[in-house]
């Protein structure tokens, strides 16, 4: 299937009324570098669902890095996922919005569980991590661009200008502090998006025919 395809898929399921989380989660494999906080030199299957004591995880992507002395090691990046519909921020004054019950529960989850991932030998031995502390925080996964600030009292404009400066802090003093990445549904949409767009923009290699080589 073509990823202008994937891309038309997800875009029809974030227009949903309905939460959709699940179905959704699908395309995060066509996005996968958003999922790392390196660069990564290797992938390895996305993993869903997966259970702790905690509850379950929604995403693990394991991966490998290379150091600068060219020594390779297995990481793992734990997110947690909401859907497309999920409301991020929620009313609080005039001048001020809130985390939504579903940001605050999202990143609860995420520090439960990679914290009891850590800890666990089990988990580290089935994803061949050595140090616990290759276990790694991801980030939060959560709602879109018409649901970051979700209530009636404001404007448009006041929704956006007020979700930039809650989040702004949020970033600031908790995301960037203890390397959580925040991520929109629009953020996925738009990466599946580009590699749509670099792939048409290559250019085909001429084929060499035997006259040419035979000319040189």
């Amino acid at each position: 299937m073509s990823l202008s395809k994937l891309a038309q898929e997800l875009k029809d399921l974030m227009e949903e009324n309905r939460h959709n989380e699940v179905e959704a989660r699908e395309y995060l494999q066509y996005a996968k570098d958003l999922f790392a906080h390196e660069t990564p030199n290797e992938f390895y299957d996305f993993v869903t669902e997966y259970p702790t004591t905690n509850g379950d995880i929604d995403l693990i992507v394991p991966c490998s890095l290379e150091d600068d002395a060219g020594n390779v090691r297995r990481v793992v990046y734990i997110w947690e996922v909401k859907s497309p519909q999920t409301v991020v921020y929620i009313f609080d004054n005039k001048n001020r919005v809130k985390p939504s019950k579903e940001l605050t529960k999202a990143e609860n989850q995420l520090l439960h569980y990679c914290e009891e991932c850590k800890q666990n030998q089990q988990f580290r031995t089935e994803f061949s991590i050595i140090d616990p502390e290759d276990v790694k925080l991801g980030g939060i996964l959560i709602g879109q661009k018409e649901t970051l600030v979700k209530d009636s009292r404001y404007s448009s404009l006041e929704q956006k200008s007020l979700f930039n400066k809650a989040n702004g802090y949020r970033q600031k003093h908790f995301y960037r502090a203890s390397a959580i990445k925040f991520l929109t549904w629009d953020k996925v949409l738009n990466q599946i998006n580009s590699t749509t767009i670099e792939a048409i923009d290559v250019e085909p290699i001429s084929p060499i025919s035997l006259s040419d080589t035979e000319e040189q």
